[in-house]
């Protein structure tokens, strides 16, 4: 649990500003059944893998897996750079080691919203509410409005 790690102050100010940059907090509901994914990610160019490993390990949970672009070409026909991604998709990580992180060192970007409502769709899928016809339009409600939240908007003068 995360009151069990053995955390520096520093890193984990640092970590939860980086996460505003490059986190991801995701919710899929599954349409073929009643499960719902739900995950917290970073994604990072190959090259960077140490920093997500190191992630991994300080935090010990998750999983770093490497994906190949091989093949992948970006708009402008260049080849896009291979890619690393921490993923922590278990329910009890979520509930012992994400969420007390991020309620003790605060997200402070637009990324602060999605964690409140990821959040809030985790509660949800603890309790079992997933499986219920409620439950689950609640948590697709709450992934709607992510994505809706997600959309960038130009502000005018």
């Amino acid at each position: 649990t995360f009151d069990k790690l053995e955390l520096n102050e520093q890193w984990c100010n640092w970590f939860s500003g980086f996460t505003d940059g490059e986190g991801c907090f995701y919710i899929d509901p599954q349409s073929h059944s009643k499960s719902v994914g739900i995950c917290f990610t970073i994604c990072l160019r190959a090259d960077d893998r140490a920093v997500l490993d190191d992630a991994k390990i300080k935090l010990m949970c998750g999983n770093v897996y490497y994906l190949s672009s091989k093949g992948y070409r970006d708009k402008s026909g260049y080849r896009r750079s291979d890619l690393v991604k921490w993923t922590v998709g278990r329910i009890m990580d979520h509930k012992n080691i994400i969420v007390p992180f991020f309620d003790t060192y605060p997200l402070r970007s637009k990324k602060a919203n999605d964690y409140v409502l990821w959040k809030m769709a985790l509660d949800i899928i603890v309790d079992g509410g997933h499986l219920l016809e409620d439950g689950r339009r609640e948590v697709v409600r709450i992934r709607d409005e992510m994505k809706a939240m997600r959309q960038y908007r130009v502000m005018e003068n």
